[in-house]
């Protein structure tokens, strides 16, 4: 296995307590009224591999961002304005008490009401029918990797680094 690999499973190991208290109870908000034993299982399996295809995705696209960029020469480049960029985003939090800029309120809006329309939808189809309906809990979960987390941040920075798509998103 890669060094990088074991960062990554590192990262994954240092940071688990805090996605157990931050993504948790988004866990366990998923409905499982009349699952038990095996449903269960596989309604919580899809939810996270609807996160796990999140993360994949975006490590894709950052890992391909990096090797475009690794190719065209401007690695350096994409280094310093990005750390400009953070430590801009750092300044403007701490001169508005901590709070976000607006359009970085207005996204992470758009994603928790989004992830409120498919907790309710898996209620819903929960609720109409017998049957073990799996779209809403990978939904729940795809949307639920899109949720601000600076591990993820950390990750994608990495991904970027590594100037592979493929590797990137494993």
């Amino acid at each position: 296995m890669s060094l990088d690999l074991w960062a990554a499973f590192a990262l994954g190991l240092v940071g688990s307590g805090h996605c157990l208290v931050m993504c948790g109870p988004l866990a366990l908000a998923l409905p499982r009224r009349g699952r038990q034993g095996f449903a269960l299982h596989l309604s919580r399996l899809v939810y996270n591999l609807g996160r796990t295809a999140t993360y994949a995705t975006l490590g894709l696209l950052f890992g391909a961002l990096g090797q475009t960029v690794a190719i065209a020469g401007l690695q350096r480049a994409l280094s310093i304005g990005l750390g400009i960029t953070l430590l801009g985003l750092a300044i403007v939090r701490g001169h508005r008490g901590g709070q976000p800029p607006r359009w970085m309120s207005r996204l992470f809006f758009v994603v928790q009401s989004k992830l409120g329309k498919q907790l309710r939808a898996s209620q819903d189809a929960e609720n109409r029918s017998a049957t073990l309906a799996l779209g809403p809990p990978f939904a729940f979960g795809f949307l639920n990797g899109l949720l601000p987390c600076g591990l993820v941040w950390a990750a994608l920075a990495a991904a970027t680094a590594l100037g592979s798509a493929t590797q990137g998103a494993v």
